[in-house]
């Protein structure tokens, strides 16, 4: 069959009979009829390459149905007839006139329609398709017509429309109506497909295929017959370069960014010939006789056409070439433009490459000023003109002389911190790959003081300085130089200034251009180095610095360590002498965090009942550990009781009677604390009589109970404040029994002393009965006392005169 829209033959069937129709076979109302899309065309009908092909499918298969044309005899069984678009079938070709037809039976279709019913076939030549060379004509043909895969060939082609349609075998295209017709054995069958390939007429100009390029292409050279010079624009068709032709019959032009090819110049697309254009792209302003090529960078400019060296810019072509500097064939420099301009031969053509090799200077300096100027990164030093020399300036690979005349060598120009080169010594725009301009200096960091003849290093603010200049003895601070160190000497050393944490180099060890940033080694010490904190109340055990065991002094100018406060630090000698091979400290300080452990002597917080889990209530009874009933326990280890002590309710160690090393212990306590439950009532004695044992008790319950009853009482819930009433309750009831016990007391402490008035009364008046009597006995006891002295007085003296007597008798 024929697909309409695109004008090609496929082979697949189309079902003409609706689905709707239960038999599918024709309707009624139009008895042995169907009509197809389009009228398909009738020659060579009946045979194998017929343009219509008809089958009735059956169980018995696909069954071959004859054309009639009306003429001659009737063909016997079953055949059609074609009217324009609608077919009519007879006999045996209707659908259910045999056995063997069912409600699944249908008829396939396949045929090739131009819509004529005539004896030529025909299809349009494609929408904008160039057409040229079509007519039998010698030279590039612009279509490729294939009848069922086989290419019509130029001598199939016919020069004009042929007058015997039926003895005529060719192709023939109308370029008026823009139609192709088919003759003869070359009109399609119902299998065949037309294909037309072509050229696109992108322009609306038949005849003449044109490709666009860009506007930006130059334009020099092109009627220069002689292929072998350089030329802006090549064409190449096929693989043949072809020439420009201004007289456009056998040749290529361009205008207006267009390439235009004539004649035999044109493409053959039955030989699939390529067309291949190649052009220079310039996208400069420069007229399109001279090629521009635009700069990245502003170039300095000197020395540009002159033989003397250095050259500021050289431009070479496909790399080795070097293009000289003229306006007539060579480049020049548009300063205005920044642009590269090629004159002459010097032009490219469209395979050369070109490679400009220019003096570039960075963003931020002046250019084309005459000198070359190189911005440094940092500030260097520059400490005399003397050795060591603190700039190496290089240039194209050689050393360049400093030039204070700004000559023939480099200047440092210390208002702008950047070399500038002059003369001789301005870097040559060669095509190597060796660095124009290398320079090389001394730095500081920008802490330090530059120009101070100098070379200084900035310390940290806590750096020390011991044993810097003793020969013996640990020293804070060594500098070293490649390996070799450095000596501690004002004139060619090192010195340290404490007040601004700077060290200096001095005389020969000052680095000079030639030396690298790892060159100078600076190792020193820090306050913090030599310190260790450690926590309150701790107590040390071991004090150790890279690996050996520091011991303690207690003179601060001593060889050890020190302790202040919470401060653990190493003095005298016992500090470390810092070497390249020794370059930090590891001080460590073993300690026991504390050696006290302190117990909780609280009793639990619902001890009391409180009713609410979330009020603890606060006890207004005491409690305390119990000393007897304390186990302290090391490690696993009871201790006795002489390696701690209870002090109130903390557990201190006996650091003397313990032994504790460097890690982890493990001391448990186990204790019982003794908590007051209630508080005992108050009593008093009162003494009601003048003899032993003659007194009276008093008891008052302690109101402190009932304190720390109501202390437990919350209120969140009605239930909760039930509770607290009942307690209230029983308080208010306490306090009222306690005033009765009160006021019973009192009145029995009335009657007591109302009773010891009445025993007063009646002791005094005894009292002073018993005086009375008294008095006569008294008086007879002095007299008793006077008479019995002046007996022993008179015995006395008769004593005496005695003892003289019988003294007198023994002389």
């Amino acid at each position: 069959m024929v697909n309409l829209n695109n004008q090609t033959i496929t082979s697949g069937p189309i079902e003409l009979i609706p689905s709707s129709d239960v038999l599918k076979v024709p309707r009624e109302d139009n008895v042995n009829k169907l009509s197809l899309p389009s009228s398909p065309d009738l020659y060579r009908m009946n045979t194998g390459d017929a343009s219509l092909r008809v089958q009735k499918v059956n169980d018995n298969g696909e069954i071959e149905l004859t054309y009639w044309d009306g003429t001659g005899l009737e063909p016997v069984g079953g055949y059609y007839t074609v009217s324009g678009g609608e077919i009519e079938f007879f006999g045996d070709a209707i659908i259910g006139s045999e056995p063997d037809d069912d409600a699944q039976d249908y008829y396939k279709f396949s045929y090739v329609s131009d819509s004529f019913q005539n004896e030529i076939f025909t299809t349009a030549v494609p929408f904008g398709a160039e057409i040229y060379n079509m007519h039998g004509e010698m030279g590039p043909r612009s279509l490729s017509i294939k009848v069922g895969g086989t290419v019509v060939t130029r001598d199939q082609l016919l020069s004009s429309r042929p007058t015997d349609v039926n003895n005529t075998n060719g192709v023939f295209v109308d370029d008026a109506t823009g139609k192709i017709e088919f003759y003869g054995n070359l009109r399609p069958s119902y299998l065949e497909e037309v294909e037309v390939e072509y050229y696109n007429d992108v322009d609306n100009r038949n005849q003449v295929q044109t490709f666009s390029l860009t506007s930006y292409i130059d334009n020099y050279n092109l009627e220069n017959p002689d292929l072998t010079t350089n030329r802006s624009l090549r064409v190449y068709v096929g693989g043949e370069e072809i020439v420009y032709d201004a007289s456009k019959t056998n040749g290529y032009t361009y205008e207006n960014g267009r390439v235009s090819l004539y004649g035999d110049a044109r493409s053959d697309i039955a030989s699939n010939e390529e067309v291949k254009i190649k052009y220079v792209y310039d996208s400069t302003s420069t007229s399109k006789d001279v090629y521009g090529i635009r700069l990245n960078n502003v170039p300095e400019v000197y020395n540009l056409g002159s033989t003397v060296t250095p050259n500021s810019i050289r431009v070479y072509r496909n790399s080795t070439e070097e293009i000289e500097y003229s306006n007539t064939n060579g480049f020049q420099y548009n300063s205005t433009t920044n642009t590269i301009e090629l004159y002459g031969t010097s032009r490219p053509d469209v395979n050369d490459t070109y490679l400009v090799q220019m003096v570039v200077p960075t963003a931020d300096v002046h250019h084309q000023d005459g000198k070359v100027e190189i911005a440094l990164s940092q500030t260097p030093e520059t400490y005399g003109t003397g050795e060591p020399i603190t700039f190496l300036v290089e240039v194209d690979g050689a050393n360049v002389e400093y030039d204070d005349t700004k000559t023939n060598g480099y200047f440092y120009n210390s208002q702008t911190n950047r070399i500038e080169l002059y003369g001789d010594a301005r870097p040559e725009a060669n095509n190597t790959s060796n660095p124009d301009v290398k320079v090389s200096f001394v730095y500081e960091s920008s802490s330090s003081s530059r120009g101070n003849d100098t070379y200084d290093f900035q310390l940290a603010s806590n750096t020390l300085d011991y044993g810097l200049a003793s020969v013996t003895g640990p020293k804070a601070i060594r500098v070293y130089q490649s390996g070799v160190e450095v000596p501690y000497d004002s004139e060619n050393g090192f010195t340290y200034d404490r007040d601004f944490n700077r060290l200096s180099l001095h005389g020969s060890y000052r680095p000079d251009f030639d030396d690298n940033s790892g060159d100078f080694q600076v190792y020193s010490l820090t306050a913090n180095d030599l310190v260790q904190h450690i926590p309150q109340n701790s107590y040390i055990y071991k004090v150790i610095m890279n690996g050996e065991e520091v011991l303690k002094v207690q003179d601060p100018t001593g060889n050890g360590y020190t302790v202040k406060g919470q401060q653990v630090e190493i003095v005298g000698n016992a500090r470390p002498d810092i070497t390249n091979s020794l370059t930090g400290v590891s001080l460590t300080v073993q300690y026991f965090d504390s050696l006290e452990i302190s117990l909780n002597d609280h009793m639990p917080n619902n001890y009391f009942h409180n009713y609410c889990d979330h009020e603890t209530g606060d006890s207004l009874t005491g409690a305390e550990v119990d000393p007897s009933q304390l186990a302290v326990t090391l490690d696993g280890n009871l201790l006795s009781t002489n390696q701690y002590s209870l002090q109130d309710s903390i557990v201190v160690l006996n650091k003397d009677s313990i032994t504790l090393g460097a890690g982890n212990h493990t001391l448990s306590v186990d204790y019982r604390v003794r908590q007051a439950i209630g508080y005992e009532p108050n009593e008093f004695t009162f003494q009601v009589g003048a003899n032993s044992g003659q007194n009276f008790k008093v008891e008052i319950a302690s109101f402190d109970n009932l304190l720390r009853d109501t202390n437990i009482i919350c209120v969140r819930t009605q239930e909760d404040a039930a509770r607290g009433l009942k307690i209230i309750d029983n308080a208010l009831d306490f306090v009222l029994q306690e005033l009765g016990n009160v006021g019973a007391v009192e009145n029995r402490l009335d009657h007591i002393a109302t009773n010891l008035s009445v025993m007063e009364e009646n002791t005094v008046a005894s009292l002073s009965r018993i005086q009375d009597t008294d008095l006569a006995r008294e008086a007879m006891s002095l007299l008793k006392e006077q008479i019995l002295t002046q007996a022993q007085q008179a015995m006395a003296v008769h004593l005496k005169q005695s003892q003289e007597q019988v003294l007198g008798l023994l002389k």
